[in-house]
């Protein structure tokens, strides 16, 4: 294993901790929000990447990573919506509430008209200043 994925992985394994408080923190401000928009939602689920799966993709040849601040899906919330129509509500919730990364966001909501599958919207967004000034937010800037 190469150096930089030792490190990468020893500082995952070092905040895993505050990736757990990240991801809660996130998940119960979306809830907050969505209520407060009156926007309905089915579930909001936060995960954090396996170790087993962040090794994979930082051995993977196609890029390689030096720190892990260039990996944008260490921890990740997913929010399932009813009606398709509620995902642009959603959506424009998010991009009030975080910086959205507008390179590495992915919008797969349209299907081919012949096709059924799975439709979404993948934002990789953090905290706005604003929020990152808040004492409970701090933690959290980087």
């Amino acid at each position: 294993m190469k150096e930089d994925s030792k490190k990468i992985l020893q500082e995952f394994e070092n905040n895993k901790e505050l990736y757990n408080r990240f991801t809660n923190k996130c998940k119960n401000l979306i809830i907050d929000l969505l209520i407060d928009e009156n926007i309905n939602y089915h579930q909001i689920a936060e995960r954090i990447k396996e170790k087993n799966k962040l090794e994979e993709k930082i051995s993977r040849k196609d890029y390689k990573y030096t720190d892990i601040q260039e990996i944008t899906d260490i921890c990740g919330i997913r929010i399932i919506s009813f009606f398709e129509d509620e995902v642009d509500k959603i959506a424009k919730v998010i991009k009030n509430t975080f910086d959205i990364d507008p390179v590495n966001s992915i919008d797969k909501r349209q299907l081919e008209s012949d096709r059924f599958g799975y439709r979404s919207l993948h934002y990789v967004a953090s905290f706005k200043n604003e929020r990152l000034k808040l004492p409970e937010y701090k933690k959290f800037k980087s």
